[in-house]
């Protein structure tokens, strides 16, 4: 069989043109900083990102309400202190009440200040 000069050009040029397109694969892939650019480059690696994707995603989601919770759980040990500090003062009142030594007027002025501990432990 013979060879022609034409066949070898040919072949030559399609050699270069196969390299040609791997080079700019490869410098695409260099430039993007990733290794799959379509999923027909490799179907099992394109399908084991997409997992990993939704399970970044879970676990963002996962964060977030981690987050959420932490944010409402705080402001509910704020308001529970707040209302035991209330509790507090009422009782320490109320014993104060119960001296015998208290006239009328600090004990009126004790219950206006138990009233207004319990308008605010109603607001808590």
């Amino acid at each position: 069989m013979r060879i022609s000069t034409n066949s070898i050009t040919q072949q030559g040029l399609e050699a270069m043109l196969r390299q040609q397109s791997e080079l700019a694969k490869t410098q695409l892939q260099v430039s993007s900083g990733k290794r799959i650019q379509t999923p027909s480059d490799d179907p099992i690696g394109a399908v084991k990102m997409l997992d990993l994707q939704r399970q970044i995603g879970l676990s963002q989601q996962y964060q977030d309400n981690a987050d959420v919770a932490d944010s409402r759980l705080s402001t509910t040990d704020g308001t529970l202190k707040s209302a035991g500090d209330i509790m507090q003062r009422i009782r320490e009142l109320a014993v104060q009440a119960l001296n015998d030594t208290n006239s009328t007027e600090s004990r009126r002025g004790i219950a206006e200040e138990i009233n207004q501990l319990n308008e605010t432990l109603v607001a808590l």
